[in-house]
């Protein structure tokens, strides 16, 4: 089959042709090929070849400057991460997963992606199971009945690609899932949480997960979420906990989307709430940018980790869920154990760290860019040193799951002035994280424990670290500002709390 060679010119896929030796016979396939025909741009490749690729990977990763990984030595699948002019680019090479190259493209998922093309000749290609015409009619159609069966992950890749792609689904493709779904659970943590916020991360996270709900896979993934369904909620809710929820997910994404993806929700260009956000947000857009750049994990992006947080904020509502004497419901302490219930799923989907951390914390504080102690309209320097305190790196994530959370409660745009005041409160935080940081946030300590114990006799312990945290914390509030002041405030403090080292701890 003949292909216009024309549009395989990309400067990255002209580098690779010079980079990989023609006698490997390397084909191009998958989503390259779709957005290569379809003139849009695309940031991942993938390559496959009749020998295991392991040593090209290598060269490859070498002479582009990019990143080696190892995904499956068994399987003969490597990816190479690299950076040019500012964007980010997935490269991976895997050997073919068959006898022969049309064996390999049938045993593929859909047909869209069983299309190959010669890396160094572009005009020469494969498509055995019409995947041109498919993708021309829009469609979305597996390579054979037993697709699903063989591969459970693809029924959350069909959710994905047919909202990413706008395609509609092949007349019975439904039936297949909703025939396979429990083999779902025979998927590894780690395929079905990749292919999970590869979902999140496309256009319409929130219809995508609607249909998986559909396709009965959703609540195999995250059964913790079922109990949602239905659960009703007082004024100023209007839905229950699942509308709700998935509410939140689709303000987050359009709120992130209006700085990291300005060009997504052009169309919402009237909308008088995006266009308050962007009024009063706007001047820390660069940023923003750069603070959802910065990824927990090479292969997966913060907004998806994000998306995942707001999908997940209200876990521990039906089993905190309490009717007062008034009939109003109450879901006290819910932030807090949907903190330890997050953690467990985060760690169950085989997650980092790092990123169950931040799950975690952005489901226990996702009410408090709203609420602070006193209730003031407007935060203060202690409100915003007291709440990186406890969030952290997670801080500004957590800032626009707030907004999201507060926006999900009806499903009617909100009042003007309301929301003017929501976005003022958040204001001072980013204004704290990003400009004020080191004043506001993390300020200079101006003394340390050793200062404390020799002038004011005290032991090492807990009575020190209070001493010292109350320091800092009135140096970020402004009220002390030199190692005198600071001093002055620590004798203030132990008097106040009951003498010297001899006294014991604090009250």
């Amino acid at each position: 089959m003949d292909f216009p060679a024309r549009d395989f010119a990309t400067p990255l896929l002209i580098r690779l042709r010079e980079v990989i030796d023609p006698a490997s016979e390397a084909w191009l396939v998958g989503g390259i090929i779709r957005d290569q025909l379809s003139g849009k741009s695309c940031h991942d490749i993938d390559m496959i070849f009749p020998e295991d690729p392991r040593r090209i990977a290598r060269t490859t990763a070498d002479s582009l400057g990019g990143t080696f990984f190892s995904l499956d030595e068994s399987r003969g699948i490597y990816r190479v991460l690299l950076e040019q002019d500012g964007q980010s680019y997935m490269i991976d090479l895997a050997r073919f997963q068959a006898l022969s190259l049309e064996e390999d493209l049938r045993a593929r998922d859909f047909t869209i992606n069983a299309i190959a093309v010669k890396l160094h000749e572009p005009g020469i290609g494969s498509d055995p199971l019409h995947g041109m015409q498919d993708l021309k009619d829009k469609i979305l159609r597996p390579c054979s009945e037993s697709a699903f069966i063989n591969d459970p992950v693809r029924m959350i890749r069909a959710a994905r690609m047919s909202l990413g792609l706008n395609l509609r689904l092949a007349p019975g493709v439904t039936g297949l899932i909703r025939k396979a779904y429990p083999l779902i659970d025979t998927v590894s943590a780690e395929r079905k949480r990749d292919e999970f916020l590869k979902l999140l991360d496309g256009p319409r996270p929130a219809s995508g997960i609607r249909l998986l709900d559909s396709f009965n896979v959703l609540f195999r993934l995250l059964p913790d979420l079922q109990p949602l369904k239905g659960m009703t909620q007082s004024l100023p809710h209007t839905m229950d906990g699942w509308e709700h929820t998935l509410s939140v997910v689709s303000h987050l994404d359009r709120l992130l989307d209006l700085f990291l993806q300005p060009e997504n929700i052009l169309e919402d260009g009237g909308n008088l709430m995006l266009g308050l956000t962007s009024g009063k947000l706007g001047r820390f857009r660069n940023q923003i940018r750069e603070h959802y750049s910065i990824r927990l994990n090479p292969f997966r992006t913060r907004k998806s980790l994000n998306l995942l947080a707001a999908l997940l904020h209200d876990v521990a509502k039906p089993q905190t869920r309490t009717e007062g004497p008034d009939g109003r419901t109450h879901f006290y302490r819910h932030e807090v154990i949907g903190a330890d219930m997050v953690r467990s799923i985060g760690m169950s989907l085989a997650f980092s760290e790092a990123e169950v951390n931040m799950l975690a914390v952005m489901t226990a504080n996702h009410m408090k860019p709203r609420y602070f102690s006193d209730q003031r309209s407007i935060p203060d320097r202690r409100n915003v040193f007291r709440y990186y305190k406890h969030t952290g790196e997670a801080g500004v994530d957590t800032c626009f799951l707030s907004l999201a959370d507060s926006l999900g409660k009806t499903n009617l745009m909100p009042q003007q002035d309301a929301w003017s005041q929501e976005l003022d409160k958040v204001a001072v935080y980013l204004q704290g994280w990003f400009i004020e940081h080191e004043n506001w946030v993390s300020p200079v300590r101006l003394v340390n424990g050793t200062d404390i114990m020799t002038l004011f006799g005290l032991q090492p312990g807990p009575r020190l670290g209070i001493i010292l945290d109350q320091i800092q914390e009135a140096r970020a509030a402004g009220e002390i500002s030199n190692r005198e002041e600071a001093l002055q405030f620590a004798s203030e403090i132990i008097a106040r709390t009951g003498g010297s080292a001899e006294t014991g701890s604090s009250n």
